[in-house]
């Protein structure tokens, strides 16, 4: 009994979400229906609009027409008519008054009247079979002029309707739109029709212009192509749009089973996926069971809050993992990547993580929950750090050099002053005043030696922690070091800060590093041309607070086809034994993931511009 009751709860509860599922798609697909009416009576009234924009354009063009008659006939009505030479068979028109005129050369000349002009006119137009002009009337003084269909429908038209001024039909048969304008009697118009008992003011007659319509059937056949290419397409669209709607709510049902799939993958790799709350304590909402493998600890001790993650975080580098969470947080940022950091498992193991950071937010821009994606770079870390060990003792040769020539002066004067000491001895010349100032020669002397060794020492010893310091500090270090070999290879170094109070945060050794790799590359460019005047210009500066050490030479450059490779690890132009091909690789390395900062190479009109950028404020 209890078993048929859960199968038909089971059942029923499924045949529920059958049935919201059905009507979800038959709400949605009525509304996409009466949009999609909607749009294409849009479409419609768009069209349509359309087309009366183009008859607009039409009866424009015949009014612009009318109105050049009008101006025409004017001129002519207001000089009374206009004689013309009798020529091309043209007679004088009877219906008009002093229709001749012979001039004082026994010439002939015809008088043109209005309405006679707007047919001269019209006749020529005709020739080209486009346009068509005729001035007429109901009350006719030349049969001439006598209105067909078409006019004497207009010109009744504009008997009965005295307040309008204009009648057209498109003649879609003839390919013709037909347009006349009603022709109001003037003064001047009466010279020549006042037996037609006219007033001024009065409808005398109109006139007609006829307009191709080839341009205006071609646009309109445009736009219905277009009306009916945009309702097909919103037709389709529409049946395209219920087509996806079903696919996407079945895959809906799918997504759940899908995303247990994806988050099982979290089980079974290196990775481990966090989910922690917006809350004080950044309680852990959900982990991936490869947590146990990472950290030591089972799923279910994060979730119940028994361990929280922020525990698990090297202690020296929980303030940075928290800084950059609220200053990502404070931002408008969607994802984040932490510096890598160190944990701490269960069994007091330190391992080296990448942190990548997903925000989640509400409607409302609030945090809700970050999602944290973390990687064990453990193993990487420790190939990074021993091909940092590797460039530093490919360093360490060439420094044990540089420390040979930084000693040999000293050494000479040292044993200059104990030759000189044992000469006046044997002479009995030797005075205790010479002693004390020889002595204290050799104990300076001794002092700027031991000074070396400890630059040396520092170098070699890597910083524990990071920690301020100032660059101008940094420089004059390597030069205690390197400042004699470059002044013996004939090479004068020229430093200059343009802001002292520059300070920096990070490992001073490391910088040392990436100067003093920069400097070689430099000398040893050097010993590759013959240059009189050989220089490294080395400049402290700020530009838009962000701390830059330039580095300059006119040591010739580096070629163009393989500036692009300078930075690739184990890329050298030296001579086999001479470079390891790791230097400007590693600092790069040492710029971007120690300074987050950069190392920038620039060609130079006969050498070479590294910019060491820091992207930090000094």
């Amino acid at each position: 009994m209890v078993v048929g009751l859960k199968l038909f709860v089971g059942v029923n509860l499924k045949m529920q979400k059958i049935n919201q599922k059905y009507i979800v798609i038959f709400i949605v697909t009525v509304t996409i229906f009466l949009i999609s009416s909607f749009i294409i009576y849009e479409i419609l009234l768009s069209s349509k609009s359309q087309k009366l924009l183009s008859q607009q354009q039409v009866i424009q063009e015949a009014k612009a027409h009318m109105q050049g008659i009008i101006d025409t006939s004017s001129w002519n009505s207001h000089y009374g008519g206009v004689y013309v030479k009798a020529k091309d068979g043209i007679k004088p028109n009877p219906y008009v008054r002093d229709n001749i005129l012979l001039t004082d050369k026994n010439e002939t000349l015809i008088k043109i009247n209005p309405a006679w002009m707007t047919r001269q006119i019209s006749e020529i137009s005709n020739l080209r079979e486009e346009y068509h002009f005729k001035m007429t009337s109901l009350k006719l003084l030349n049969p001439l002029n006598k209105a067909d269909k078409f006019e004497e429908r207009a010109l009744k038209y504009f008997e009965n309707n005295l307040d309008k001024k204009y009648f057209y039909i498109f003649d879609e048969k003839n390919k013709k739109f037909n347009f006349m304008g009603a022709l109001s009697t003037t003064k001047a118009c009466l010279e020549c029709h006042k037996q037609q008992d006219y007033k001024v003011g009065d409808i005398r007659g109109g006139i007609r212009v006829s307009v191709p319509l080839i341009i205006y059937n071609q646009q309109v056949t445009s736009i219905e192509e277009k009306t009916t290419n945009d309702i097909k397409g919103v037709i389709f669209f529409s049946i395209s749009l219920v087509g996806i709607l079903y696919w996407f709510i079945a895959m809906l049902y799918k997504q759940k089973n899908e995303q247990d799939t994806l988050l099982s993958l979290f089980d079974i790799s290196d990775s481990v996926l966090f989910k922690w709350n917006n809350d004080d304590i950044r309680s852990v909402a959900f982990v991936s069971n490869g947590v146990f493998k990472l950290l030591g600890y089972s799923k279910s001790e994060f979730e119940s809050g028994d361990v929280s993650y922020e525990s698990c975080i090297y202690g020296k580098d929980l303030k940075k993992v928290t800084q950059e969470v609220i200053k990502a947080s404070k931002s408008d940022v969607k994802f984040f990547r932490h510096t890598p950091y160190r944990v701490i498992t269960k069994a007091n193991k330190i391992k080296w993580v990448l942190d990548n950071t997903i925000l989640v937010k509400d409607k409302n821009n609030k945090i809700i929950n970050y999602i944290g994606y973390i990687s064990d770079i453990t193993e990487q870390k420790e190939k990074e750090e021993q091909l940092l060990q590797q460039s530093k003792l490919a360093q360490m040769g060439d420094m044990v050099s540089m420390i040979a020539h930084q000693w040999r002066q000293p050494l000479n004067a040292i044993s200059a002053t104990g030759i000189n000491l044992s000469l006046l001895s044997s002479m009995k010349t030797l005075e205790d005043k010479k002693v004390q100032e020889s002595s204290e020669f050799i104990q300076d002397q001794c002092q700027k030696m031991s000074q070396t060794i400890d630059t040396f020492m520092n170098f070699v010893k890597p910083a524990k922690e990071s920690k301020p310091f100032k660059p101008t500090h940094t420089l004059e270090a390597i030069m205690q070091i390197m400042g004699t070999q470059l002044t013996n290879h004939n090479i004068t170094v020229n430093i200059e800060s343009k802001n002292d109070n520059i300070s920096l945060e990070g490992y001073e050794d490391l910088l040392e590093q990436v100067i003093i790799n920069l400097l070689s590359n430099s000398r040893d460019a050097f010993e590759d041309i013959e240059k009189a005047n050989k220089f490294i210009n080395i400049t402290i500066d700020v530009k838009n607070d962000t701390p830059i050490i330039t580095i300059e030479d006119n040591a010739g450059g580096i070629p163009v086809d393989i500036q692009e490779k300078i930075f690739n690890p184990y890329f050298t132009t030296k001579e086999q034994g001479k470079g390891t091909g790791i230097g400007l690789y590693m600092s790069m390395d040492i710029m971007k993931k120690s300074f987050a900062g950069d190392l920038i190479y620039l060609a130079t009109e006969d050498g070479s511009r590294f910019e060491i950028i820091f992207r930090v404020k000094p």
